[in-house]
């Protein structure tokens, strides 16, 4: 396994997508999401080309596999991205055996966990960590690359530019470090919006001020 440190995941993302492309010689690929997944971490994978496949999920958040079977007639993933939401490992099982069977890359997103646990990070192809979503810090991310994957990743054939060209373009912001720490001092000291409500309503309040039918 390699690890190597970005600044957030999102820029993790890009780098697999930007690898992905160049080793299978295509210039835009499938990479499937789940559909309950934060839009603002694709910006920079939006970027480098791809079509988005977003894949519905059962009610334990993991991928409806009879849905998915339907997508697979339309739409052949390139990379599948599956998420141990909240911290909660996910059966990667089926999804790990997709992947095989469609020589996809298997993604696991792991930013909701702190530190590797039982049942993450022993399937993937890669596994994405986000240690500033837990660390009172302004960034910091690991993407794990791993051999023993369903796709058996090439990762020595991974290109070392696209690695260099990321992180480039991910360099830190220093207004955005600025403003990042003014408000954690803020809040540290008490400072607080004075917008919000004192209180919020109950129950009980609702149910009185609801207009019930004749």
């Amino acid at each position: 396994e390699t690890a190597s440190w970005f600044s957030r995941s999102s820029w993790s993302l890009a780098y697999l997508s930007e690898c992905r492309k160049l080793l299978t010689r295509q210039e835009k690929i499938n990479v499937w999401l789940p559909d309950y997944f934060c839009n603002s971490a694709l910006v920079h994978l939006r970027e480098t080309g791809i079509n988005p496949i977003f894949y519905p999920l059962d009610n334990n958040m993991t991928p409806d596999f009879s849905a998915c079977k339907q997508l697979l007639e339309l739409h052949n993933p390139d990379i599948f991205v599956l998420v141990h939401f909240f911290g909660q490992p996910a059966d990667i099982i089926q999804s790990a055996q997709l992947c095989k069977a469609r020589n996809a890359w298997l993604v696991e997103d792991a930013t909701h966990v702190f530190l590797p646990v039982q049942g993450v990070g022993v399937y993937g192809d890669a596994v994405m960590y986000s240690p500033h979503q837990h660390l009172p810090i302004y960034d910091g991310a690991v993407l794990i690359l791993r051999p023993d994957g369903p796709s058996a990743l090439p990762i020595t054939s991974f290109p070392a530019e696209v690695r260099s060209s990321i992180l480039t373009s991910a360099k830190p912001n220093g207004i955005g470090i600025i403003k990042w720490l003014f408000k954690r001092t803020m809040q540290k000291i008490g400072v607080r919006r004075s917008t919000f409500p004192d209180t919020f309503p109950t129950d009980l309040d609702l149910a009185s001020k609801a207009t019930l039918p004749a």
